[in-house]
C-alpha cells in the first residue's frame, strides 16, 4: 500500500473481484482503527473504502490503459485530518479524493488571452497542453496528451 498522502492507495498483485471484495470487507472491518470510520463531508467519493468503478470519477475509465496504469486497486479515504505517512515530519499533503484536492483554483494569465471564467469540468492534466498553447506550441508535442487525448483548456482563447 502507497501511504505518503493523506489516502492510502493500493495495488494488489491478485486482482480478482474476489481478493479485491476480500481486501474491501478486511479494510471496512477495520476503519475506525485505521481512522477512516468519518467519510470527510467534502470527499468526491461516497464511501471511505473504494474499489471499482467508483474510482473512476478520480482516476479515469480503467478501460483506459493509461488510467488503468495509475488507478489503486483499492482507496482509503482516511477522516478528516488524518495523513498516512511513515514520516514524522510530515504534517500536510494533497492528492485525496476531497474537494481539497479535487477542485483546485487555477488563474491563467496572458496578453493574448480574453477575460473568462470556465465553469465546466477540467481536468489538472490540461494545464501543460494549455501552457504549451499559450507559448504558441502544439499541445500534441505531449505524448501523453496525444495518448488520452487531452486538450487545453476551454473558452481562453480569442
Amino acid at each position: 500500500m502507497r501511504t505518503d498522502r493523506n489516502g492510502g492507495q493500493t495495488g494488489l498483485q491478485d486482482q480478482s473481484p474476489a481478493n479485491v471484495s476480500q481486501v474491501v470487507a478486511q479494510l471496512q472491518a477495520n476503519r475506525k482503527a485505521m481512522f477512516a470510520d468519518a467519510l470527510p463531508p467534502d470527499a468526491s467519493l461516497s464511501q471511505s473504502i473504494t474499489s471499482g468503478d467508483a474510482l473512476a470519477t478520480i482516476f479515469g475509465d480503467k478501460s483506459d490503459a493509461l488510467a488503468a496504469a495509475r488507478e489503486p486497486d483499492v482507496l482509503i479515504q482516511p477522516n478528516a485530518g488524518v495523513i498516512y505517512s511513515a514520516s514524522s515530519k510530515k504534517i500536510a499533503e494533497h492528492g485525496s479524493a476531497t474537494l481539497d484536492d479535487t477542485r483546485v483554483a487555477l488563474l491563467v494569465s496572458s496578453p493574448r488571452l480574453h477575460a473568462s471564467s470556465v465553469t465546466q469540468r477540467v481536468n489538472t492534466t490540461q494545464v501543460a497542453p494549455t501552457i504549451l498553447q499559450a507559448l504558441g506550441l502544439d499541445p500534441r508535442v505531449l505524448q501523453s496528451a496525444r495518448a488520452e487525448g487531452t486538450r487545453p483548456l476551454p473558452g481562453l482563447w480569442f
